[in-house]
């Protein structure tokens, strides 16, 4: 997740502001027992919930700083397995 934020130099504001966004999102994160891989619907659960929080934060950026969001974020999509 930090990776996200890589080369990004946030305000204290929007450091405020992505921490509360990250707490919120980890609360609503669908659980699932350590150690053994989630089900489908668990996945696609934690999926959209990722989804909504990248979109959340990329909305606390300024123009510039979404340039390299969105760049970190494809760099990442492309490293997992299957392309994201």
């Amino acid at each position: 997740m930090e990776g996200l934020l890589r080369g990004i130099s946030l305000t204290p504001a929007q450091q405020a502001q992505v921490d509360s966004i990250r707490e919120h999102y980890r609360s609503q994160m669908p659980a699932f027992t350590p150690g053994s891989p989630p089900d489908s619907a668990t996945r696609e659960k934690m999926r959209e919930h990722f989804r909504h929080m990248t979109e959340d934060i990329r909305a606390v950026l300024s123009p510039d700083q979404q340039k390299v969001y969105d760049k970190n974020l494809a760099e990442m999509r492309d490293r997992r397995p299957g392309g994201g």
